[in-house]
């Protein structure tokens, strides 16, 4: 019977094969009346199918009738079939049947072999913790596919047994604290396969530390201020992991001259470090312990008041004793050892100066002193000298210096001072260079603070003059700070403070009031500088004052110089006086002192240019003493009256 073809067909009378009887129609014959036929179908869709081992499948089939179908298998060891549903058994070949009436069809049912990659065996807790003593038992499951074997045989191998120890049945048990492996292996359908388990045996006590680590300082108290000089430990407990309060600990320390311990109370003794150690004996028998380190540390004492030091001049502190390569500076990141001489630091050979730190080492306490460390004072006109050659050196002014009949000049084109020169508001006098200034140049860094100029004159030939220095170099940052005083500038391109900026370079100048005069008011002098292609900055948070008959900066450029800052001078504050309002060529000698007269009114105070006066002024006028007047004898003098509104007049 063709696959494809499975049909029956019923007439609704007999058929006789030699011949019909009344009533009946055969076939062909068409003149017989039209009769009801039913056509059924049964057809699986599936010639042959491959299983593996345990797989279930539904058969689909085609059937139009209403007959209960039969199934039956060749060889019902290697598959079952219920209803057309297959079940692979075990590994073979058979067939399967349907069946309805006359009508059947037949499927060829493969089932394959064993396949190792589909078996395994596995333990629900890959990772197991246990307190020693405790006991657990392993419930392996193995798997073939989908299906969960029964009926397997199982082994059991620890890789530790003094930890853990496992029966042939699974049952684990505690032995120690440490960490142990157990191998699980399975054998099933002739083949065998295994698995690991992880065993973390703990011991049945715990003990832990608030604190890991303690900085405490050697002494509790120094200099009137207390210092945390100890500290108490807090122990936590727990017994199988429930807390316990009341478990007895036991404290020790490594080294009991650092720091002792008493029911988790340490107590600092000397500089050093050492472990704190807790222990507990558990109700296993095993101990535990938990370390908190401590460090001693000497006490930080910082002096607040900033010390200055003079790097030529030894150092010492009363009643402290500092023994040799326990003193340092840092900046907060470098440290430079000083040398102790003879109980004294020895400064002179550092090559550091300006603010930092002075760490003093005396054993328990580190002293922390601001300090300024000064390359050297100046105190007379020998030894402002040094600044001819002086590059990244921090000088400070230490008393006023006169300059009358003293020739100075600063020639050296190639020195360039980056470094500080403070004069500590002492009073330079008379001072007139003949070339360059206090400095021949500034270079980037270079600060001048603190300084008073009286009757100071530029009135040398040489061009790019100033009393500060000849020249700021290209680029560089400088800062001029608290400068005040008179200045006559009759000088050719030079300038009240600089001769020249060189640039893209900056002069920041603050807090400062300067009295500038220049008998010819077409000169090429500014009242700052003589020429510029950098600028001059006068921050408005740190006023200054400019008094001049003449401009900020020169009108004629020099070589390297185009005068363009000439504008771009911040011009905070600064006046340019008024001409001469009248001039005094005839004075008498009065008792008590010569008075004269002005058409000023609110006079804040009397300058005179060649000469400093003290402030005499009143109302419309000033004095000037029987002493004054002789030592202007014979002289012109020209004399400054600024007004209280800030305006300024020449006399």
């Amino acid at each position: 019977m063709n696959k494809k073809s499975k049909w029956l067909l019923t007439t609704a009378c007999m058929c006789i094969a030699m011949g019909a009887m009344a009533g009946c129609k055969l076939p062909g014959d068409s003149s017989s009346s039209e009769e009801s036929q039913t056509k059924i179908e049964l057809d699986i869709v599936s010639e042959s199918v491959v299983l593996e081992l345990f797989e279930e499948y539904e058969l689909k089939y085609n059937y139009t009738g209403e007959e209960t179908l039969s199934w039956n298998v060749e060889d019902a060891s290697i598959v079952s079939v219920v209803n057309g549903k297959l079940v692979a058994l075990k590994e073979g070949e058979t067939t399967v049947t349907v069946q309805v009436g006359n009508l059947s069809d037949v499927c060829t049912v493969k089932v394959n072999g064993v396949k190792l990659d589909m078996l395994s065996v596995s333990v629900k807790e890959s990772s197991i913790a246990l307190y020693t003593g405790d006991g657990y038992t392993l419930s392996p499951t193995v798997v073939y596919g989908a299906k969960t074997l029964e009926n397997c045989t199982f082994s059991y191998e620890s890789s530790n047994a003094e930890i853990v120890s496992v029966s042939s049945s699974g049952g684990l048990t505690a032995n120690a604290a440490g960490n142990a492996t157990i191998i699980v292996t399975a054998s099933a359908l002739g083949k065998s396969v295994g698995c690991m388990v992880n065993v973390t045996v703990n011991a049945s006590g715990s003990i832990s530390l608030n604190a890991l680590e303690t900085e405490l300082f050697v002494l509790a108290e120094y200099d009137g201020k207390a210092y945390q000089n100890e500290t108490q430990l807090q122990a936590s407990v727990t017994e199988k992991g429930v807390l316990k309060n009341d478990a007895a600990v036991v404290w020790t320390s490594s080294d009991e001259s650092v720091a002792t311990v008493e029911n988790g109370k340490v107590v600092a003794v000397s500089l050093g470090r050492a472990e704190i150690t807790a222990t507990y004996v558990g109700a296993d028998g095993n101990s535990v312990k938990a370390v908190s380190f401590v460090s001693v540390v000497p006490v930080a004492h910082t002096v607040e008041k900033k010390t200055d030091i003079i790097k030529t001049q030894a150092f010492a502190l009363d009643g402290l004793q500092i023994e040799s390569e326990n003193a340092y500076l840092t900046d907060g990141t470098l440290k430079t050892t000083v040398p102790v001489v003879n109980g004294s630091l020895d400064f002179s050979g550092i090559n550091v100066v300006g603010e930092m730190t002075l760490v003093l080492d005396a054993g328990n306490v580190l002293i922390n002193m601001p300090i300024y460390l000064w390359t050297d004072v100046i105190s007379d006109i020998e030894g402002l000298a040094a600044l001819k050659t002086a590059t990244d050196a921090h000088y400070r002014l230490g008393a006023d210096l006169d300059f009358t009949d003293v020739e100075w000049t600063q020639a050296d084109d190639t020195q360039v001072f980056k470094g500080v020169f403070d004069g500590d508001n002492y009073t330079i006098a008379n001072f007139a260079p003949s070339n360059g200034g206090l400095f021949y140049a500034l270079g980037n860094g270079a600060k001048v603070k603190n300084l008073h100029f009286e009757n100071a004159t530029i009135a040398s030939a040489n061009s790019s003059m100033g009393l500060i220095a000849s020249v700021v170099v290209a680029d560089a940052t400088v800062s001029v700070e608290n400068i005040t005083g008179t200045i006559l500038n009759n000088g050719n391109s030079c300038g009240g403070l600089f001769g020249m900026i060189k640039a893209n370079a900056t002069v920041t100048l603050q807090d400062s009031k300067i009295h500038v005069y220049a008998e010819n008011t077409s000169t090429t002098g500014g009242a700052l500088v003589g020429s510029a292609d950098g600028e001059i900055t006068m921050p408005n948070n740190a006023s200054s004052t400019i008094y001049a008959n003449i401009n900020l900066c020169g009108s004629t450029a020099v070589t390297g110089c185009d005068n363009s800052a000439s504008a771009a001078i911040n011009k905070n504050t600064w006046i340019l006086p008024t001409a001469y309002a009248n001039i005094v060529d005839v004075y008498e000698v009065l008792e008590g002192g010569l008075a004269i007269s002005i058409s000023e009114t609110s006079v804040a105070k009397a300058t005179l240019f060649a000469k400093s006066i003290e402030e005499v002024a009143y109302d419309n006028g000033f004095i000037l003493s029987a002493e004054q007047v002789q030592n202007f004898a014979g002289n012109n003098v020209v004399v400054m009256i600024e007004k209280t509104n800030g305006m300024i007049a020449y006399y």
